[in-house]
């Protein structure tokens, strides 16, 4: 219970002061979904926000989907908003 209290404050700090670095969710299983979505993002950015997430328990990767390399998706597509590449990530902390 305290880990998932300590998690939520590590959540709510980094989404207030990196709001630009994704969304992150709170799945029901306790894992957490991460959506790096926009040519601003990269999986890097996902992978950062997990590690904030987590802490020093670090955190597994459940899955990771992404249409970039798709051949419909434009590949300067740099816009935060609206961005035809998506990427999206599950984590479970450790």
């Amino acid at each position: 219970m305290l880990n998932r209290t300590i998690a939520a404050v590590i959540v709510a700090v980094a989404m207030s002061a990196c709001a630009s670095s994704g969304k992150i969710k709170e799945l029901e299983d306790g894992d957490w979904q991460i959506d790096c979505s926009g040519g601003f993002y990269n999986w890097s950015g996902c992978h950062s926000l997990a590690k904030r997430i987590c802490g020093k328990g670090g955190f597994e990767i459940v899955s990771q989907i992404t249409n970039e390399g798709g051949s419909n998706v434009g590949s300067n597509d740099w816009s935060a908003a609206g961005s035809i590449i998506t990427r999206s990530m599950v984590v479970s902390c450790r």
